[in-house]
């Protein structure tokens, strides 16, 4: 991989670690540590990473389903809207 290629996978990843924290889906932020999603984040990216014709209702859907899975459906309480929309920022970020 050259250094060129890691730049851009660091700054895509980046991006999603941004778009996930602004959005704080289960509400901890400014209490938790800073990499309180850090799970999420790399799965969510490698995920887009891996798909790259993904649609914004499949991501959106992966969103959601992947916060259930590492937090509960009583924690993760955020709506299809909610999941659509960092569903179409992450989309709309550089990869």
């Amino acid at each position: 991989m050259s250094m060129n290629e890691v730049a851009v996978m660091e700054c895509s990843l980046e991006s999603v670690r941004e778009i996930i924290n602004d959005w704080d889906p289960i509400g901890v932020f400014p209490m938790a540590p800073d990499d309180e999603y850090e799970a999420e984040i790399k799965k969510i990216y490698e995920y887009v990473s891996d798909n790259t014709n993904i649609g914004k209702k499949e991501l959106a859907t992966y969103i959601s389903n992947t916060f259930i899975e590492l937090f509960g459906i009583d924690s993760f309480t955020a709506s299809d809207i909610d999941c659509l929309s960092v569903a179409e920022q992450i989309l709309s970020a550089d990869f």
